[in-house]
């Protein structure tokens, strides 16, 4: 089984992907490689949070130089993955965002799932986190292709917790079921 999470932030993808991971995903995301540059080069950046910046601004950059380097990145994991574990790993991409991204994940089977969350919400939830997050955010170019991307789930985080974790549980069975079928 193979699911990739696509929402802007804050919408509650990292929580909607732990119902999965916890039931023996692999987690893997687009900015892994974003994650070791920081850590390799900016280590600091972790002091107030999650650097947001770090990983837009290196994220954009290393893809001007090369427009597919993140898909790149993400299917040698795959790959490592699939040599150790076969192909039939279940696997859950956690940062879906740009067009490229999605026709990857697309052409190798995932199921596209969009979390999605009022911008009032978001918002809330922004200045609730103590992370280094600054409301322009919102509105980086990293979350303009979300709204249009097509998905095969919607998932409505407006509510509570518990609501999230009973629509993932949902989807679950329903995704387990199918490849029983």
């Amino acid at each position: 089984m193979r699911i990739a999470v696509t929402g802007k932030m804050r919408s509650g993808k990292d929580t909607f992907a732990n119902y999965f991971i916890e039931r023996e995903f692999y987690n893997l995301a687009f900015a892994d490689g974003i994650t070791d540059v920081i850590a390799q080069y900016f280590p600091e950046a972790w002091q107030e949070g999650k650097p947001r910046e770090h990983y837009q601004v290196i994220g954009q950059a290393f893809r001007q130089l090369n427009p597919t380097i993140w898909v790149e990145h993400l299917d040698d994991l795959l790959g490592q993955w699939f040599m150790l574990d076969g192909v039939n790993v279940p696997v859950i991409v956690t940062d879906l965002r740009q067009p490229n991204e999605y026709e990857y994940l697309k052409a190798n089977g995932f199921t596209v799932v969009k979390v999605e969350t009022s911008e009032e919400l978001r918002i809330e939830r922004i200045k609730k986190s103590g992370d280094a997050h600054k409301l322009e955010y919102l509105h980086h170019e990293t979350e303009k292709h979300i709204d249009d991307m097509d998905y095969d789930y919607l998932v409505t985080n407006d509510t509570s917790l518990v609501d999230l974790l009973e629509q993932a549980e949902f989807l679950y069975a329903e995704l387990v079921g199918e490849q029983h079928d």
